[in-house]
């Protein structure tokens, strides 16, 4: 399964950056780091 935004791959996501239990949702590793701001390269 793909990410709807860009295409790529896509994991389970089960907490947020700070490690809360968040309700589980797909997104890739990219755009996860981008929404949380870690655009770090």
């Amino acid at each position: 399964m793909n990410c709807p935004d860009c295409k790529v791959p896509m994991e389970i996501i089960s907490h947020n950056y700070v490690g809360e239990a968040i309700e589980p949702f797909y997104k890739c590793p990219k755009c996860r780091l981008e929404a949380e701001g870690e655009t770090n390269e």
